[in-house]
């Protein structure tokens, strides 16, 4: 029988096209903190998987965000969702060292394979950690609409090409941007593929407004809404096809850069 997944209680029983998995279960709470916690899914038949930490949006996770999780589990990697709404800047850092000192802890992972997704405020908050010595350099970061006009006026990328310099050999990085995003400047991630993320970087960009990925968060055929700074109220219609696509990008790109398979 079909069933919407539930994030809380099923993360890892939905699959992609949203029926009901094995019973056996996949995910695991982990605690980062007092008040911060998120959930661990592990592949099946693999042991110290590479690792991939979501970064969820500000709202929180989301339908888009059990999407690309369990892309990326069905791609061979272990993952790590934090299971609170993201914040920005040191705050954000903050949450993140919290989330990868957890997952080292759990001993379940390969160490030296680990790689952030961030989505919305998660991806500025990703890509920040770049250069930044907020914990060991990520293995990979990938980064879904992540607001690229804040990040070129924000530590490390506010200089343009000079931060190429405190970047050092960064590792690979995608930059999934969504054209029609409220939220940003047109041409803002390209400028930040293009300029201080220097050779570094891909950009892939979709013909869809932010939270196009959030299939299943709204009844098919409507939007769902957000408040732009000037405290316009934008609406972005999910679209289940470029959502699968969007999500199979990211894992392909992760499990390449990791080695993701069994």
């Amino acid at each position: 029988m079909l069933r919407p997944c539930r994030w809380i209680a099923a993360l890892a029983l939905c699959a992609i096209g949203g029926a009901a998995a094995a019973s056996e279960p996949r995910a695991y709470p982990i605690a980062a903190g007092p008040e911060l916690a998120g959930w661990l899914m592990l592949p099946a038949m693999r042991q110290q998987a590479p690792a991939v930490l979501i970064l969820p949006d500000a709202g929180g996770p989301d339908a888009g965000t059990t999407l690309h999780a369990e892309a990326l589990e069905a791609a061979g990697l272990a993952v790590l969702v934090l299971d609170a709404p993201m914040l920005a800047g040191e705050a954000g850092l903050a949450q993140l060292r919290a989330l990868h000192a957890a997952l080292l802890a759990s001993g379940r992972v390969d160490a030296a394979r680990i790689g952030l997704l961030g989505i919305g405020t998660g991806g500025q908050v990703a890509l920040m950690a770049l250069g930044r010595g907020t914990l060991p350099q990520p293995a990979a970061v990938a980064a879904l609409y992540p607001g690229c006009a804040d990040l070129l006026a924000a530590e490390p990328f506010a200089d343009g090409h000079g931060a190429e310099a405190r970047l050092g050999a960064a590792p690979p990085v995608l930059v999934v941007a969504a054209e029609a995003d409220a939220l940003d400047a047109p041409g803002a991630c390209a400028s930040l593929v293009a300029g201080p993320l220097g050779g570094h970087a891909a950009l892939h960009a979709y013909p869809a407004g932010r939270g196009f990925d959030a299939a299943g968060l709204a009844p098919a055929g409507l939007a769902i809404g957000y408040v732009t700074p000037e405290g316009r109220v934008a609406r972005t219609l999910p679209d289940a096809r470029l959502a699968l696509d969007a999500a199979l990008r990211l894992s392909r790109f992760m499990a390449g850069a990791l080695g993701g398979g069994p």
